[in-house]
Formats: structure tokens, C-alpha cells, sequence
């Protein structure tokens, strides 16, 4: 598709199969984990966590929708579902 490589696989087609988007999810999610264990001790580190990464999950699986051909209706769905948590994420940081 893009003629560009990495290791055997073109990158292209990599992108657009979502692959690429689901393994950022992945890698995000574990980040998260990863913090929220080493946070354990610390009173709404979970919700201050997950307010600030769940706007750009949903931006991501905007994007994935994109990439793969879900259809406009699925982008638009995520875009909106982003915007909201954004709000929310801003919200409990000016508390």
C-alpha cells in the first residue's frame, strides 16, 4: 500500500488493518496499570489515571473506526464520546 517497510511488514496495510491503533490501546492500558500499582498508596490516583487517558482512547478508536472503514457514523460516535471526558478530565483537575 505505502511502499514503506519495517521489518518485513508494510507499514501501510499495518495502519490500515487497525492493528496499529489496538496496539497503542494495548501499550496504553498496561502504562496505566503499571502507574496505578505504583500509585496504589495514593487517594484517586485510579480516577485521576483513567479521566486522563479515557479522552484519548476514545480519539484512538476514532481514529481506528477511520482507518478500517467502519463508516463516518463510527468516527463521528467516538468523536463524541471524547469530547465529554474531555470535559470531565478538565473538570476534576480544577478541583
Amino acid at each position: 500500500m505505502s511502499g514503506w517497510t519495517l521489518a518485513g511488514i508494510d507499514l501501510g496495510q499495518f495502519v490500515a488493518s487497525g492493528w496499529a491503533v489496538t496496539i497503542a490501546l494495548v501499550v496504553m492500558s498496561l502504562q496505566l496499570a503499571v502507574i496505578a500499582w505504583l500509585r496504589r498508596a495514593t487517594p484517586g490516583a485510579a480516577q485521576g489515571l483513567v479521566s486522563a487517558a479515557a479522552p484519548g482512547a476514545a480519539l484512538m478508536l476514532a481514529l481506528q473506526a477511520a482507518v478500517t472503514g467502519a463508516g463516518p457514523i463510527w468516527v463521528l460516535i467516538w468523536l463524541s464520546v471524547s469530547y465529554p471526558l474531555h470535559l470531565i478530565d478538565i473538570g476534576l483537575r480544577k478541583k
